[in-house]
């Protein structure tokens, strides 16, 4: 998966730009407005009442604690919930891409490549299984096919190649490999006798 991981933070790094934004246009202003309120109320409270002071200043400390905190965590959460989200999301693209690869190695052993539980793209895993079927079925049909074409015993070569083609078509699905024997022509077994010469 950590091959994947620069998709993963691109599209988290969206969401944290749209976080970033949307805190800037309404958050930002909002701060603004406060802290010039607070300027405000301190100077009316050093003039009038200076003993408020203190509690002005607890609380601008305390909201801004809060902000921060806020935006920390309101950041943390959204990169957690953009890797997970990607996470889900690319966890049956991997194993998919996965299984191809098995495939273009030449290696159609592998099990029926099914949806997990909670995994996305179900008919898009159901299709690639259907296929991945049909396929395996079209090389069983040919092993049947091969394993069924009429050879001249007496054709070696051709025997061995066709053992071969089949052998090789076996090894890809898994199938054990004894007992490869083409079926050969009868009408090619008896040859004729040359006359003799009769003293």
């Amino acid at each position: 998966m950590f091959r994947h991981g620069t998709f993963q933070w691109k599209y988290t790094l969206y969401i944290l730009s749209a976080l970033g934004l949307s805190f800037i246009a309404f958050v930002g202003p909002t701060y603004w407005l406060t802290e010039q309120n607070y300027r405000i109320f301190s100077q009316l409270a050093y003039q009038s009442q200076p003993e408020l002071v203190h509690y002005l200043e607890r609380e601008i400390v305390w909201l801004r604690f809060f902000l921060g905190f806020s935006l920390l965590f309101t950041m943390l959460f959204c990169v957690f919930l953009g890797l997970r989200f990607t996470s889900r999301i690319l966890r049956p693209i991997v194993d998919l891409e996965r299984h191809m690869k098995k495939l273009t190695l030449g290696n159609w052993s592998a099990p029926d490549f099914r949806a997990r539980e909670g995994d996305d793209f179900p008919s898009l895993i159901h299709t690639y299984g259907y296929l991945y079927r049909s396929l395996r079925a079209n090389i069983e049909s040919e092993i049947h096919v091969l394993q069924s074409l009429p050879i001249d015993s007496h054709h070696r070569a051709a025997i061995n190649t066709l053992e071969n083609l089949i052998r090789q078509k076996k090894m890809q699905l898994g199938l054990p490999t004894q007992h490869i024997t083409p079926q050969q022509d009868p009408s090619a077994e008896t040859k004729p006798q040359p006359l003799q010469q009769v003293g």
